[in-house]
């Protein structure tokens, strides 16, 4: 059995943007695969959307970016928490 990754790109800042057009792409895929999200505050409410039409999905956007950081050494002590969080603080003005 041969097993394929496929992916679709988002922005990495603002994925909100492009929503629609996301949620179109998504919705091409089979729906006996899993979906796995990385979209900041847009993931959520994509793997929302698609777990609706009966999609199996996680959003682990942070997950990616903490090991990231874990594997660079950096501490995260309050300013790179504030700076890691920042992206996300930014987005709460679009919802």
């Amino acid at each position: 059995m041969q097993k394929k990754v496929d992916f679709i790109y988002g922005p990495t800042v603002n994925a909100y943007s492009n929503f629609e057009q996301l949620k179109e792409e998504v919705l091409k895929q089979n729906i006996d695969k899993l979906l796995i999200f990385a979209l900041g505050p847009c993931g959520k409410a994509l793997a929302f959307e698609m777990f609706k039409r009966g999609y199996r999905c996680l959003d682990l956007g942070h997950l990616f970016q903490d090991y990231d950081l874990y594997k660079k050494n950096i501490n995260m002590n309050k300013e790179n928490t504030d700076t890691f969080f920042k992206p996300d603080n930014e987005c709460k003005k679009y919802l």
